[in-house]
């Protein structure tokens, strides 16, 4: 059974939603600042803002307003097309991980999650929240489970969250004492600037698009996670061997096989996860120089949990337009050693 994303909603720094944050990363627009916080040399770390949140100084505050913006959006965008699900709702949210300090907006701390499901509630008969807690491969996993849901319920209907904010002072802080925030400071070239972002994909059954003649965005053709033992918090070396089998398998189990034509990856310009990638690529695709290899952070920021559906719709979005053709490869890979891995595809015609 196929599993179909039918639609799309991200809010990033660089656009109020999936298409035009599709356009600023493929036409290069980037929105990196000079943020009030300072490292440890005294110099101002770069940051990504979505701007319209500058007047809420709470950064819990600031992102009920993004989460329920991009949500809205989505809302929007189904009912314009009057969509209603004969099965329950998934609503699976991929969130940043307990060990990384900063806000938390899983259903147990905190309302957001049950609002959401009370916006979703005329949609179908049934809606179900579940959080997910592996931090920057979340989504692969809420993705992965989507896939099992539908699979056992094609009446159903999975919509794929990823939210985080990195820009609260305790994630900050957390960072900055490793160095690993961007700056103009002497050997922080190699840093990231910490963004926030929410986006949503929804993913039917091919049955269920089928029947009422949904509009589909790109097939999900399969999603998978693993753990590896190397990472950054461990003090074990990161041999890259999780992320590489991971990959491996899941092109492996591809029907048709799949045939990558691009990578969207969550590399953020530090060193140690390059690193892991090239090793990845060099076991998988050898010397090849026709594979583009996209890291859009370079123009949001880092986006923790909410960047692998930021990078999906970004797919999507392309596949959409007609920018890309081929299969896409995503991963995602966070500190605490969780990585996740996505494989889309255009949908035959």
């Amino acid at each position: 059974m196929k599993t179909i994303i039918t639609a799309v909603n991200s809010t990033t720094s660089v656009g109020t939603d999936a298409v035009t944050t599709a356009h600023a990363v493929r036409t290069g627009m980037a929105r990196i600042e000079e943020s009030s916080f300072w490292d440890a040399a005294r110099l101002p770390v770069d940051v990504s803002r979505i701007d319209y949140l500058a007047q809420y100084d709470s950064n819990l505050a600031r992102q009920e307003v993004v989460g329920d913006f991009c949500l809205n959006g989505l809302i929007e965008q189904l009912s314009e097309q009057e969509r209603r699900f004969d099965g329950p709702l998934y609503l699976l949210v991929g969130l940043a991980h307990p060990e990384r300090p900063g806000p938390r907006y899983t259903s147990k701390d905190h309302a957001l999650l049950d609002v959401w499901c009370h916006k979703l509630a005329a949609f179908a008969p049934q809606v179900v929240a579940e959080p997910f807690c592996q931090g920057q491969a979340a989504v692969a996993c809420a993705a992965a489970r989507a896939r099992e849901i539908l699979a056992q319920q094609p009446e159903a209907a999975c919509l794929i969250a990823g939210f985080d904010s990195l820009l609260d002072v305790a994630t900050l802080q957390f960072f900055s004492k490793d160095d690993r925030l961007l700056s103009e400071a002497y050997g922080r070239q190699h840093g990231f600037a910490p963004g926030e972002a929410c986006a949503f994909f929804l993913l039917e059954s091919e049955q269920a698009v089928a029947q009422h003649k949904t509009p589909a965005l790109a097939e999900l053709v399969a999603a998978d996670h693993t753990f590896e033992e190397g990472h950054f918090l461990s003090d074990q070396p990161c041999k890259a061997q999780a992320l590489t089998e991971c990959c491996r398998n899941l092109m492996q189990a591809a029907d048709p096989p799949a045939a990558v034509s691009q990578v969207l990856g969550d590399l953020n310009g530090e060193y140690f996860r390059t690193k892991e990638w090239n090793y990845v690529a060099l076991r998988l695709f050898g010397q090849r120089e026709d594979l583009p290899l996209q890291h859009p952070a370079e123009f949001f920021g880092t986006t923790g949990a909410a960047t692998g559906a930021v990078l999906t719709n970004l797919a999507a979005v392309g596949y959409q337009n007609g920018w890309h053709q081929g299969d896409t490869l995503i991963f995602c890979c966070d500190d605490a050693g969780d990585r996740g891995v996505m494989l889309l595809r255009a949908v035959a015609t």
